[in-house]
């Protein structure tokens, strides 16, 4: 897209820049003394023209050149923030799913716990001893009696 921005842009410069120089761009040197008051280099309109549009074009192919660097930066750091932002979310929906794993575990574990108190059966065992304890008094004794 950047690089048909910047075709288009150096087409609308350069095609009437094409177009306007009907005269060919003549540089000439003078001396001093010659219908001039100073050496130097006498430039027609054309050669200036040319000079003022190359400067232009090149102004704005830098211009062009940066605004895509910029853009290409741009839309590297957007990738990178938006791929760790990705990576975030996926690592808190695995944290969250293991958390509620976890609370889940916890409260089976402490339900057990809790039906384990309730089921105590130490009043059975000593109800069953005592029983079994006069049972066995009792045929002990009948056993006595019987053989004497």
């Amino acid at each position: 897209m950047r690089s048909l921005i910047f075709l288009l842009v150096s087409l609308l410069v350069i095609q009437p820049l094409a177009l306007a120089q009907e005269v060919e761009p003549i540089i000439t040197d003078i001396i001093e003394g010659q219908t001039a008051p100073f050496s130097g280099t006498l430039l027609n309109p054309s050669a200036v023209a040319q000079m003022l549009a190359e400067k232009e074009a090149s102004e704005t192919e830098c211009e062009l050149r940066i605004e895509y660097a910029e853009d290409r930066q741009t839309a590297m750091c957007d990738l990178v923030v938006d791929s760790t932002t990705a990576s975030l979310e996926a690592l808190q929906e695995r944290y969250n799913t293991i958390m509620d794993i976890k609370d889940q575990e916890i409260e089976r574990l402490t339900e057990i716990a809790i039906e384990a108190d309730h089921r105590d059966f130490s009043t059975v065992w000593f109800t069953g001893g005592v029983i079994l304890g006069v049972a066995t008094t009792i045929a002990i004794a009948f056993a006595i009696n019987e053989i004497e």
